[in-house]
């Protein structure tokens, strides 16, 4: 006695493993995305003015840049962040308050 809700053989879908691999990491790197933080997205959609912010906070750490106690744009002692003309030139920053 056959089933009635089998289906036939040629009407089924046969995928090899990669595919069903690459179909799984597409859905969850959409996920991730939709998901992620708006931090998390600035990063993925801006690699170099994060790699230029990444550089300056290691040169600040390492001794290479010294942040300044005031801001050199007004003068006062304010809370300082480094800004940049052109993000490939990564240490080439000024301190400005926010």
């Amino acid at each position: 006695m056959e089933h009635s809700n089998a289906k036939e053989p040629a009407a089924l879908e046969t995928r090899t493993g990669s595919e069903i691999s690459s179909l799984a990491a597409s859905e969850t790197f959409k996920n991730t995305l939709a998901r992620s933080t708006p931090q998390a997205r600035w990063r993925e959609a801006h690699p170099l003015e994060r790699w230029s912010h990444v550089a300056v906070a290691s040169a600040i750490r390492r001794g290479i840049l010294v942040k300044p106690t005031c801001c050199e744009k007004c003068g006062e002692a304010k809370p300082l962040d480094a800004h940049h003309d052109d993000h490939r030139h990564a240490l080439d920053v000024k301190f400005w308050c926010r």
